[in-house]
């Protein structure tokens, strides 16, 4: 039963900003009055001078009308690291990261994208000749995304296809995810706030089992786009999934399946050795080198 992994996704209404946001912000604590837009119009923050205290309050976004209050002696002690992002609360300034197991951080990018996850030290998202904005939007159309789509995202992470999916019209879009800290993050990005959005449903647990879940030809578009292949990740492109995922896409559908370039430096294809597998679990159709979105088109007719 799908219902029992669906997850409640809350957006952890926060004052989230880039490096450059902070120091920007720290220099106009010290007027009397000032407003801020961070975020890329994602938000804007109101600053007012209360007594001792600098009062925070957004303005605008999902959270309209969260605010904190700050001692502004805490940003005495405030070190920037351009390769972080921060949270400005009443406990003073802190950083979007998990350190467990793994590491895990917000990392900014450019100021006209959104920040991208790290997950010991690697990027899950294009940052090099792309942003994950970019990136996101290219995936999406190479997807054929369209409106009244019923669409499944197989490895939400941030969510930013998830939401553009569902920005471009899906009626309905289902995106899952393994790993509980990663789900942390999206909660702390406002960039993943969206994932709130009644079209969006976010189902926590591995999607190599809950696909099993969904009927037959349910998917009228599938974005497959996993981690970096390795004894942990495997699975996710294994033919047994690629069964599944052709048995959940309707008759016309399209699976967009990022690979990244591995191997390229030895000449390899992994893109090719992927749209192989592909049409051996019954895609009619597969373009297996998508350029500018490294990664693989297949039909199921």
């Amino acid at each position: 039963m799908i219902e029992e992994y669906i997850y409640d996704f809350k957006p952890r209404c926060a004052i989230v900003m880039a490096p450059w946001e902070l120091e920007r912000f720290i220099y106009m604590v010290d007027k009397s009055e000032a407003a801020l837009k961070a975020g890329h119009g994602r938000m804007k923050i109101g600053i007012k001078r209360a007594d001792k205290y600098i009062e925070a309050r957004i303005l605008d976004g999902i959270c309209r009308g969260y605010f904190v209050r700050i001692d502004p002696g805490v940003f005495d002690k405030t070190e920037i690291d351009w390769e972080k992002m921060y949270v400005v609360s009443d406990e003073g300034v802190s950083t979007v990261e998990i350190r467990s197991e793994k590491y895990y951080k917000l990392l900014p990018t450019v100021p006209t994208s959104y920040p991208s996850l790290e997950i010991s030290g690697i990027h899950m998202h294009r940052i090099w000749n792309s942003d994950p904005r970019q990136d996101t939007i290219q995936k999406i159309r190479a997807a054929r995304i369209r409106r009244g789509d019923i669409v499944l995202d197989t490895c939400m992470g941030l969510g930013y296809t998830a939401i553009w999916s569902a920005k471009r019209g899906a009626l309905r879009v289902y995106t899952v995810e393994i790993d509980p800290n990663v789900i942390d993050i999206a909660e702390q990005n406002p960039w993943s706030w969206e994932l709130d959005r009644d079209s969006i449903t976010t189902i926590k647990g591995d999607v190599t089992r809950i696909i099993r879940g969904f009927p037959d030809n349910f998917f009228d578009k599938i974005i497959h786009d996993p981690p970096r292949i390795s004894t942990e990740t495997g699975d996710l492109y294994g033919s047994k999934f690629y069964r599944e995922l052709y048995r959940v896409l309707k008759p016309g559908g399209v699976l967009f399946h990022y690979t990244g370039n591995p191997g390229k430096k030895r000449k390899g294809n992994f893109p090719g050795r992927v749209a192989s597998r592909l049409k051996s679990v019954g895609f009619s159709k597969v373009l297996n080198r998508v350029e500018e979105v490294l990664g693989v088109v297949a039909f199921k007719e």
